[in-house]
């Protein structure tokens, strides 16, 4: 981003009035990158929960201006027997960030962990919801929700945050369905309130509370492999 304010500088001082040529298709394009860098810090603070999604793309503009700042900057402080030297070991040096992401990558795919490695088991399980309960709302913890309309089509009760309406407060009330304490007068509501059609119960699901739903008159279980129990309401 350092090396784009070079070549944005360079490029906008073309722009005089006397030497703007309106009709000069390069005109707008420098403009339009120039313009882009400057508007999207202010995307990403708009007040909506996919700001952070505007930034995608920055990069672009932001590569080509920095390119065109390192070309202009050893042309103007380096020997013209050394700039391509030079350009080479700017352009390796920067490029060190791809090799750290990469190795980060690599660790954390050693781990075998989620969210980037699922249980087998798990796996099994949201497949079968996919050839039964097509479209249909499946309560689990987020943890589960946020994977499983990955691998099902289904609707999760609470998952990915900006695409879940009132996010924080599902989380919540997931959490409690699965709590011992909670009547389950509340459960029966809150299941009839979202339509609720599968109540998918797994480890993350036991962690979040000692509920039973095994035991839950209004509950019939419908699938059980390894670690999972699936529960159709009734």
């Amino acid at each position: 981003m350092i090396l784009a304010l070079p070549g944005s500088k360079t490029l906008l001082a073309h722009f005089r009035p006397k030497t703007v040529d309106p009709n000069d298709p390069a005109t707008y394009k420098t403009l339009f990158l120039v313009i882009w860098c400057l508007v999207f810090p202010v995307l990403v603070y708009l007040p909506f929960n996919l700001q952070r999604r505007l930034v995608v793309g920055v990069q672009v503009p932001l590569v080509i201006l920095a390119t065109y700042g390192v070309f202009r900057l050893t042309q103007k402080y380096i020997r013209p027997n050394r700039q391509t030297l030079a350009r080479a070991v700017i352009i390796l040096f920067f490029s060190l960030t791809n090799v750290f992401l990469l190795l980060g990558g690599l660790v954390s795919v050693s781990f075998r962990q989620p969210p980037i490695f699922h249980p087998a088991s798990q796996l099994a399980a949201m497949q079968w919801l996919d050839g039964v309960a097509a479209g249909e709302v499946i309560l689990a913890v987020y943890e589960t929700g946020n994977v499983l309309p990955a691998y099902a089509n289904v609707r999760a009760f609470v998952g990915h945050g900006p695409e879940t309406v009132n996010s924080e407060e599902k989380r919540q009330q997931a959490k409690q369905f699965f709590s011992r304490e909670i009547p389950d007068g509340w459960r029966r509501d809150l299941l009839k309130k979202f339509n609720v059609r599968y109540v998918y119960y797994g480890p993350n699901e036991k962690a979040a509370g000692e509920f039973a739903p095994g035991q839950a008159a209004y509950l019939e279980e419908v699938y059980n492999h390894g670690d999972i129990q699936i529960f159709e309401v009734k």
